[in-house]
């Protein structure tokens, strides 16, 4: 079935009912998790001016993203620990999310991507984007949306997508 399942997660409760859709696949094909989390810089916390491709004078910049690396690797390693009926590694990285999903999928030579969804639509959708959303479209390989529900009684929705070539 599957030997290595990147699972993308950002904390919210959409990835952690992703997280134990891919704990049960897991258990069943004996897989490997690869518990991905990336973190943008904000920008702005930086003090970068429109276009400029370097902090503010005065900056420090490791001030800033110290305790974003720290409190990301504390949060991966919880949600590592809760994941515990698995072979789970977890992996921190910088950057565009749905980039470093994709990138350690192909660098893990992975089966299955699981991500969690908000089930964004319409202009909320436009506006903020979906992580998920370009992680389906983009990837090489069988990508598990795993949606979040918004109204009581409302059944978890799942769907997945497969590269045709």
């Amino acid at each position: 079935m599957f030997e290595r399942i990147v699972l993308a997660t950002d904390f919210g409760e959409s990835s952690r009912k992703a997280s134990d859709v891919a704990l049960r696949l897991a258990k069943t094909s004996r897989a490997t998790i690869f518990l991905v989390h990336a973190y943008e810089i904000p920008i702005t916390s930086l003090g970068y001016a429109p276009g400029a491709g370097i902090p503010a004078p005065g900056v420090d910049v490791e001030a800033v993203l110290g305790p974003i690396e720290t409190a990301a690797r504390d949060e991966l390693r919880a949600e590592a620990t809760r994941l515990g009926g698995a072979s789970v590694e977890p992996i921190l990285r910088s950057g565009a999310p749905w980039e470093e999903v994709l990138t350690v999928a192909k660098e893990k030579n992975a089966d299955l991507i699981v991500v969690g969804s908000h089930g964004r639509r319409g202009l909320s959708r436009t506006l903020l984007g979906s992580v998920a959303e370009k992680i389906a479209r983009l990837a090489e390989i069988p990508v598990l949306l795993v949606r979040e529900t918004h109204e009581a009684g409302e059944k978890h929705e799942t769907g997945t997508r497969r590269e045709t070539k």
